[in-house]
């Protein structure tokens, strides 16, 4: 009986996966609010090889005790109340109870959900809910037809995608979106004053502002991640195109974060630190994930 059940839930993951469709119908406020988001803990079991994924800081908490470890914040997602829940999309998690330390699985697709709970899988209901296509950053989902457990994996950053995919995991879909965790880092930083080559964390100029927030995988200099965007073909000169959390760039010699509205966050020269300002003039930008 396990050893079916395992395998027709494998088959129903393979035919579900085409149900996969991170939409969102109703479209949401153009600013980013950081009291409107929360973090995506990211959790690792050396022991399974399982990442588990959970909004609830107490959940995180005991699982650190029980000896998982913690990653980070992977993303953010929405704040969900009773009264702006219908502008979002839920992701659903589900349970394996069949394999061995059991298996996480989270989908967007109330159908993917459905035909694996009909399969064995325990339906864990709701555990967040997802941004727009339009507004948030999409999510990689990745299968690894190799392992028994910790067969999924989500990521926003396309190397790490790319990385396991040369490591033998196979690409599925988009997930869901979510926002790039660095906007709480940048919001932190509100304030603090603008250095000319400085990277934190006391001071920025504002190529450092953005490697102390996002990392440095694009260039240190502006000059580097605007190649780098144009090489990867996430340059666009249409601020229309860009989504929350994108890099926008004013000029060739200047970059910050948008958040929304034509209003970016950024180390700037003229006001001395960090600051939220709307953008009068814009060259190009993009993702940096």
């Amino acid at each position: 009986m396990r050893r079916s059940v395992i395998g027709c839930a494998a088959a129903a993951l393979a035919l579900a996966a085409c149900f996969v469709t991170p939409t969102v119908a109703r479209a949401l406020p153009a600013q980013y609010d950081p009291n409107s988001v929360q973090p995506m803990y990211r959790l690792y079991n050396r022991y399974t090889g399982e990442h588990f994924y959970t909004a609830n800081s107490s959940e995180r908490n005991s699982l650190t005790k029980s000896g998982w470890t913690a990653e980070g914040t992977g993303w953010l997602a929405p704040k969900v109340t009773e009264a702006n829940k219908s502008s979002y999309a839920p992701v659903y998690r589900l349970y394996n109870p069949y394999t061995s330390g059991g298996d996480h699985h989270y989908t967007i697709s109330k159908s993917e959900y459905d035909a694996l709970e009909k399969n064995g899988w325990r339906g864990e209901r709701i555990a967040w809910y997802s941004f727009s296509s339009s507004y948030g950053t999409s999510l990689h989902r990745l299968y690894n037809p190799h392992a028994q457990t910790g067969t999924h994996h989500y990521t926003m950053a396309t190397s790490e995608k790319d990385s396991l995919v040369r490591s033998g995991w196979k690409y599925e879909s988009s997930a869901w979106n979510g926002l790039p965790a660095g906007l709480v880092t940048a919001y932190a930083q509100l304030g603090k004053p603008y250095e000319y080559g400085a990277s934190g964390p006391s001071a920025f100029d504002c190529s450092g502002f953005i490697a102390y927030c996002y990392g440095s995988a694009r260039g240190r200099m502006t000059s580097e991640i605007i190649r780098s965007l144009k090489a990867t073909g996430d340059w666009t000169t249409d601020i229309n195109k860009l989504k929350v959390g994108d890099l926008a760039f004013t000029s060739a010699g200047h970059v910050g974060i948008y958040v929304g509205n034509r209003r970016y966050i950024e180390a700037s020269s003229t006001s001395g630190k960090i600051v939220v300002e709307y953008m009068y003039s814009f060259y190009g930008g993009g993702s940096y994930y």
